[in-house]
Formats: structure tokens, C-alpha cells, sequence
């Protein structure tokens, strides 16, 4: 528990914009999601991900207004890097746990204990721990109702400027 206390101290001492926020915010969410797409979890995967979408415009248009810059193909790139990221970790963790577990192939009903009890973990408990770690990310997320009012009205100037 240390480490992660050292970890969000650094974190805070850090002058992070809300836009660098948002988009690791984001990014987590979109990743993990992807990890947790199995067992009672997936049911809040499938519901994370039109979120992430939504996330990853919003941040976008964050960017845009706070700095100026237009970051579409940028938060386009990362958001399929981070789906990319989640389906090769999901991947390791089945993997790496039926290595560690003893796995035998085509030994249905022979495995033991351990195997049964690795893959249950990383059925249920790994996509639960996902999950827990999205709604405290979620925390961070610095998009509110004023700065999507805020997003609204920019976006309501360009449009009544160009026509």
C-alpha cells in the first residue's frame, strides 16, 4: 500500500493540467475495459465502452479549448493503442496464470486445485479489481457540466460564424 501512496503523492505534487488528466483518465478506462471482459465484470465492460468513446471526444474537445490545439488523429491513435494494450494484457493474465498454475491441455477434469482457482481469479477477481480501479479513475475525470456549457457555446459560435 506504500507504493501507491507514494504514487498518488508524486501524482499531486505534479502540476498536471486537466487535459493530461482527462486523456490518462481515459485512457485507463479504455484499457482496462478491455480486461475485464469476462465473468460478472462484463457487464460493466460492455457498458465502459461507448464511455471511453465518449471520454476520448470530450477530451479532445477539452484540448481544444484550453489550448487551441486540434488532437482528433492524436486521441484517435491512443484510444486504439489502449484498446490494443487491454486485449494483449488480458491475454498475458490468462496466459501467465495457467503457466503458474499447472495446466495440463486436454486434461479435462484432471486439473488441479490450483488451476481451477487461478482461472476463477482471472474470470472474476481480476476484472473486478478493473473495475474498482475505473471508478476511482473516474474520480479524476475533469470534464463537468460547466465545462461541457462551456464546450457547447464554442462550438454554437463556429457554427452560427460559418453560416
Amino acid at each position: 500500500m506504500g507504493i501507491v501512496k507514494e504514487f498518488v503523492a508524486a501524482i499531486q505534487g505534479l502540476a498536471i493540467s486537466a487535459d493530461v488528466v482527462g486523456v490518462i483518465v481515459s485512457t485507463i478506462i479504455t484499457g482496462l475495459s478491455i480486461v475485464m471482459g469476462s465473468g460478472v465484470a462484463s457487464m460493466f465492460a460492455t457498458a465502459s465502452m461507448p464511455f471511453s468513446a465518449m471520454m476520448m471526444t470530450e477530451m479532445t474537445d477539452l484540448v481544444l479549448i484550453n489550448s487551441g490545439r486540434v488532437v482528433n488523429g492524436t486521441m484517435a491513435a491512443l484510444k486504439g493503442f489502449s484498446n490494443k494494450a487491454g486485449i494483449a494484457i488480458s491475454s498475458a493474465v490468462v496466459s501467465f496464470t495457467l503457466a503458474a498454475t499447472g495446466y495440463i491441455a486436454n486434461a479435462i477434469g484432471q486439473e488441479p486445485q490450483a488451476v481451477i482457482t487461478g482461472i476463477t481469479v482471472a474470470r472474476f477477481v481480476v476484472p473486478a479489481i478493473c473495475g474498482v480501479v475505473i471508478i476511482l479513475a473516474l474520480v479524476k475525470y475533469p470534464i463537468t457540466d460547466e465545462v461541457r456549457q462551456k464546450v457547447r457555446a464554442v462550438y454554437e459560435k463556429q457554427h452560427t460564424e460559418n453560416k
